[in-house]
């Protein structure tokens, strides 16, 4: 587990570093409002599939606990065809008629197709347990993302977006075929079928809806933050938070909180199966270390460099976000053991839990915000929101997860 997890976080930093430089250059290439309808799309589109990433959770926790893939999968594939259709007669109509996305149809339903078959590769692929397919994905799609964004714009002369839609069809293409061949001969495609609705179908059914829910309740908590700025500060105050705080915190969670998911789950799932209480203590133990490893460290590059690495990186114009920073980060290593809780609670089949843990964070954010807010005025106040938002989770996350250990008798 150490060694993938590892492996992980090399991966996810260089695929880090080529996403940083495919939208710097595009940038640079781009201009700023088509720049911006690209992305918005793209993130449209993500949200649009929500519901899938909140599947990945209940596949890995029923196949673990049944190994009946055949049912697991085929019930997925029906939601899968809902959501496809539902954005083919919703979503795209708006991108081209609302938010004046003015390009040819095709573009953006190649572009749904694509993104909807990566999905429904990479919850196949962390229901089997497949690490060393998930770590190559991290780094094969931001590679082919710039390369076939280089080769449209400079050997093609596509000008505009229409040269970033084409990568993003040919790049999410190129990873589903680089799946369907990694797993070939790992795991045979389930046939279609009809779906048998035992008990243990309606439970895995009913925590997937649960997982969608919580899993959008997490990133709901994260832009609560961008819109408690927006209502009581400045635009440079928004400036700061969005470009460098969120940016960097987002880039922590995806290469410390993200792997929780995608590997500790799916492990922490087959050995509470497998009731091996010891080796569950072990990768508890490892991982509160690491947490506290990564945290420190994190502190410490901020606290001496902070300041001189966000003009570097950004502008002097963003340095008064360091102090937000400062605060943030030592408190980062409740992110991280949170998520290892969640991870263990649904694990354990408690899917409702960890949605309650999602919500009563943000309901802890808003709380602390508008107490703290009698006090200050200050920038600082939201950053001290998000903290408690995550301590409050942390500390409900753990009693929860001591409670569940003491009924398995762990």
């Amino acid at each position: 587990m150490k060694t993938i997890i590892a492996k992980s976080l090399i991966f996810t930093s260089i695929g880090i570093i080529i996403n940083f430089i495919f939208k710097s250059a595009a940038a640079k290439l781009i201009e700023k409002e088509e720049l911006g309808l690209f992305f918005t799309t793209i993130d449209i589109f993500s949200f649009t599939l929500l519901i899938l990433v909140g599947f990945r959770s209940s596949m890995v926790v029923c196949f673990a606990k049944t190994k009946d893939d055949v049912n697991i999968i085929n019930i997925f594939r029906y939601f899968l065809f809902v959501v496809i259709f539902i954005s083919w007669l919703i979503v795209i109509p708006y991108l081209k008629h609302r938010m004046g996305v003015n390009i040819h149809y095709w573009y953006l339903v190649f572009l749904m197709l694509s993104m909807g078959l990566v999905a429904y590769l990479g919850n196949q692929i962390a229901m089997y347990r497949h690490y060393h397919i998930m770590n190559k994905v991290t780094l094969i799609e931001p590679s082919l993302t710039l390369l076939w964004f280089l080769i449209a714009y400079y050997s093609f002369g596509i000008q505009g977006y229409h040269a970033l839609f084409i990568s993003s069809v040919m790049a999410t293409l190129g990873v589903a075929v680089f799946m369907i061949q990694a797993k070939r001969n790992l795991n045979k495609e389930p046939s279609f079928k009809s779906i048998e609705m035992t008990d243990t179908m309606k439970q895995f059914l009913k925590n997937s809806i649960i997982s969608t829910l919580e899993f959008g309740s997490g990133i709901f908590m994260i832009y609560l933050s961008v819109v408690l700025i927006m209502k009581h500060y400045t635009l440079d105050d928004l400036a700061d938070f969005q470009v460098v705080v969120k940016t960097i915190f987002v880039y922590m969670i995806l290469l410390f909180v993200f792997p929780v998911f995608r590997f500790i789950l799916p492990e922490l799932s087959k050995l509470i199966n497998d009731n091996n209480h010891q080796k569950i203590a072990t990768i508890k133990k490892e991982f509160y270390l690491f947490s506290f490893i990564v945290c420190s460290g994190l502190f410490l590059i901020i606290w001496f460099f902070g300041e001189s690495l966000i003009i570097s990186a950004f502008s002097k114009e963003y340095k008064q976000s360091q102090m937000m920073l400062l605060h943030l980060s030592p408190f980062f290593i409740f992110v991280m053991l949170n998520a290892y809780n969640i991870a263990y609670i649904k694990a354990s089949g408690e899917f409702w839990w960890a949605f309650f843990l999602r919500v009563s964070g943000s309901f802890i954010v808003l709380v602390s915000f508008y107490t703290l807010k009698l006090f200050s005025d200050s920038i600082i106040i939201v950053v001290l929101s998000l903290i408690w938002g995550y301590v409050g989770m942390f500390l409900i996350s753990f009693w929860l997860e001591i409670r569940l250990r003491k009924r398995k008798r762990f």
